[in-house]
């Protein structure tokens, strides 16, 4: 079996893989820069009262370089299912000491999903668990999911300092289950 076909494997089996290096360095570098903005210099966020990450969240639903690396991410999630993927959505997040992400699964948005940390100034990487299994979730590594299938959590977050995750969400378009979850019911990638 060729090497993609491995992967697809692995991927199937679990559910779950990681996988580092996902997008070239300029792209990364241009992300840690993007968010450092973003977050520290603009306050361009929003903060929801009711969600999976406590005690409080930083966030951007559909901001446009997130959704610019959720379709750069296509290709590669296509090649890693052997799937139609098309997009939903994408999501920024911005972590700080104290905060945790609570156990849960996705919504039908998220039938196949990707988390990479595109910035971070913790001093050790902050891992992600996928049905129990620890992931170190280190710059520019990429979590790849089945959101709805498989429990994923964080615990608290203990060290000084930020992490920023990208989470990019996908559905397989031959899958008529899924079908109505195109671009999250936006009119395409890009809107709010």
């Amino acid at each position: 079996m060729d090497r993609i076909g491995n992967k697809m494997k692995k991927f199937f089996k679990k559910g779950y893989m990681s996988v580092k290096n996902v997008f070239p360095a300029d792209m990364i570098k241009l992300a840690d820069d993007y968010y450092n903005i973003k977050f520290n210099i603009r306050n361009d966020f929003e903060q929801l009262p009711k969600d999976i990450v406590k005690p409080f969240n930083e966030c951007d639903y559909a901001d446009p370089l997130a959704e610019s690396f959720l379709l750069q991410l296509l290709p590669t999630y296509r090649e890693l299912t052997g799937l139609n993927l098309q997009p939903t959505y994408s999501f920024c997040r911005r972590y700080l000491k104290g905060q945790w992400l609570e156990k849960h699964i996705d919504r039908p948005s998220c039938q196949y999903s990707c988390t990479i940390t595109v910035r971070s100034t913790l001093k050790k990487p902050w891992p992600i668990y996928m049905n129990g299994e620890k992931f170190s979730c280190e710059i520019n590594e990429g979590i790849f999911y089945m959101g709805e299938e498989y429990e994923h959590y964080r615990k608290p977050l203990k060290h000084e300092g930020e992490l920023v995750q990208l989470h990019l969400h996908y559905i397989d378009a031959d899958n008529p289950k899924y079908l109505g979850y195109l671009y999250d019911n936006r009119k395409c990638v890009g809107y709010k």
